[in-house]
Formats: structure tokens, sequence, C-alpha cells
């Protein structure tokens, strides 16, 4: 054709030549480096799973970035920690709400996408094992609040605190347990006990809110 259009696919640079004929004869001319075709810059992307939770949180982060190749990536977790891996994981450790962002870099330019508030870790909760109904004292109403529950006519804000053998499950056990405890017939509940504190075994029993635990 006498004047066509061309796609350049791949970056890079290139020689354009023409080359006419006519009667009276031909001619080529040939011009090095004539296109320049520039990388596409990468487009920033990414996710984290979880994405809240109670401390401490392990965070798995995921590139999702697209437009141009990246070769680097810098990623800010919100809490003073860094990486560059492509697909890093972050242990949060205290509780808050954290903005994170990442950086991608290639051949053609760089691109930076922040989420704030990105990540919520939560406090883990404060209890006292045994004192089901939060009154601070562990005594014969707490095992009563336990069977109350076991058969459908209790409510508990915190069943951590109910699990009084520390089983990871609310149970006839429990009541056992803290009926002995109780009596003095068998050894006091595990931590936390008799001060509030947090869970050193935790588990999938959930523990919303204790009152004497601020």
């Amino acid at each position: 054709l006498q004047n066509p259009s061309h796609s350049y696919a791949t970056a890079g640079n290139y020689d354009v030549s023409l080359s006419v004929t006519g009667p009276g004869g031909s001619d080529i001319l040939t011009r090095p480096g004539y296109i320049t075709v520039a990388e596409l810059a990468p487009i920033a992307d990414f996710s984290g799973t979880p994405t809240s939770g109670t401390q401490p949180l392990t965070v798995a982060f995921t590139d999702l970035s697209g437009g141009g190749p990246s070769t680097s990536w810098a990623w800010d977790f919100g809490d003073g920690a860094t990486s560059s891996l492509q697909n890093p994981s972050h242990i949060y450790t205290g509780a808050g709400s954290y903005e994170v962002s990442l950086t991608v870099t290639g051949p053609g330019g760089a691109s930076t996408l922040t989420r704030t508030g990105y990540i919520e870790v939560v406090e883990l909760p404060r209890f006292v094992r045994g004192d089901g109904n939060q009154d601070g004292v562990l005594d014969i109403s707490d095992p009563v609040l336990g069977l109350e529950f076991l058969f459908g006519s209790g409510s508990v804000d915190c069943l951590s605190a109910l699990d009084v053998n520390d089983d990871s499950a609310v149970n006839l056990a429990d009541i056992v347990f803290g009926l002995g405890s109780v009596f003095g017939s068998n050894s006091a509940p595990s931590a936390p006990y008799p001060a509030c504190g947090t869970d050193p075994t935790p588990d999938a029993l959930a523990c919303l809110v204790s009152a004497n635990c601020p």
C-alpha cells in the first residue's frame, strides 16, 4: 500500500524501510530506530486473605497487578514492616486498623495502590475461665449457667469462660470440672484464672464481650 498502517505488538526500537519503484527506476530509504515502542506501565493491584480477625493475624497477600510486566514489588503493611516479595505473608501482632500499599515497578514505569484501613485486627477478648456469668466470682451460679446453656435455655456472651477444663468445647465435662472447682474437689481452672486475661490456647469458641474484664 502507498499509505499503510501497522501495529507493533512488542516493545523495542524498529527500523523502517520504504522501497519505491516507478518508470524512472527505484529507490530505498531506511530510517534506523525510527519507531520506538515503550513497555506498558504496570497497574498495581492486590488482595489479602483474611482481612480481619483477632491478633495475631496472619495475612497472605497476592499480587494482582496488570498492565505491563512487573520486575519488583515494594509492600508496606502499615505497621512498620515491609517486603519485596511478590506474594508475601505478614503477621499483625497488634490490634488496630492498617493501611497497606503496594508499589510495582517494571520496564514501563511504576504504579502504587494504597488501601486505607484494609486490615482490621481485633484484640483478643479478656475473660476469667469458669466465670461464665461474668460476675467476678467463680461460684455455683456458673455451672448452673453452663447447664442452662447446654440444654437450650441459657444465653452466654463468652463461651470461652464456660470452657472450664480448656478442651476447646463446652460440654458436661466443664460442668463437672466447674463444680469440682467450686467445692474444692479438683484443681482450679487453667489460665486465665483467677485474674482476667486472654486465652493462651486460642480456639473457635466465641467470646464477644466479658463485662468483668474491660
